[in-house]
């Protein structure tokens, strides 16, 4: 297999964990019901409702994400030789913790998702301030540089990320469930500028053109648009579908 095609097997190996159920959770009442999800007939209906609504968390998202670009170093390791993979998996691994404050707006182009960014980058400090003191000002560094797309490196843990949310989608599309960014409650005017563009408002189909002219507009590195477009091509092909025609590398 491929460098992209062993990636995203280890990917789609990493998401199964989304649909294991903690049962020390769940067979002690936790979440107010009682149920063992290692026993198909205890509690059948509750157990059904668990497999259904697998629904992806922020933690989910940032574990994927660090599973991921590591994964991604250690495949293309000729682009990364002279990169820190430690720190570049810590900033994966917690990329999205202030959201632990403000909640995930989705990048939609909206103003909401603009405002959140003050709030968000304070947190981020704070939670890096309990950080062993010779660390912090690189990890935070490295952080902002994810922010800000200012460096190969920064740009690398964007990509995982935003390939991450594509992984996702095309996992679920595979399993018969898609999603429609114009059936929000209201569509952003990017949401429905893209859906018209591309002629479709399936979230993996908007969500890939929308993180492909991120890196059209950031000038991100040919290198890193090569590994996006390989790792998509790599799971397009499980659910039977090519890279989309206008992604050009």
């Amino acid at each position: 297999m491929s460098a992209a095609e062993n990636i995203w097997k280890s990917f789609e190996s990493f998401f199964q964990l989304q649909g294991v159920f903690r049962s020390g959770f769940t067979r002690t009442g936790v979440y107010g019901f009682y149920v063992d999800p290692n026993d198909p007939k205890d509690n059948p209906e509750i157990l059904r409702n668990l497999e259904r609504y697998n629904v992806s968390t922020t933690g989910c998202h940032c574990g994927r994400t660090a599973n991921l670009l590591y994964d991604i170093m250690r495949w293309y390791p000729m682009y990364f030789r002279n990169e820190d993979i430690s720190l570049a998996i810590k900033v994966a691994l917690c990329h999205d913790i202030g959201e632990s404050i403000v909640g995930d707006i989705a990048a939609d182009g909206s103003a909401e998702h603009e405002k959140k960014k003050a709030a968000e980058w304070a947190a981020v400090q704070e939670f890096y301030s309990y950080q062993p003191k010779g660390d912090r000002s690189a990890i935070i560094e490295l952080h902002r540089q994810f922010d800000e797309d200012t460096t190969f490196l920064g740009q690398a843990i964007r990509v995982a990320d935003k390939l991450d949310a594509l992984g996702e989608l095309i996992i679920l599309e595979g399993c018969g469930f898609k999603g429609d960014v114009l059936k929000k409650r209201i569509p952003s005017e990017q949401d429905m500028k893209y859906a018209e563009k591309i002629g479709s408002s399936n979230c993996t189909d908007e969500w890939a053109y929308c993180f492909y002219q991120m890196m059209e507009q950031q000038d991100y590195d040919k290198r890193l648009k090569t590994i996006a477009a390989e790792f998509l091509t790599a799971g397009l092909k499980s659910i039977g579908r090519p890279l989309y025609e206008w992604w050009l590398v």
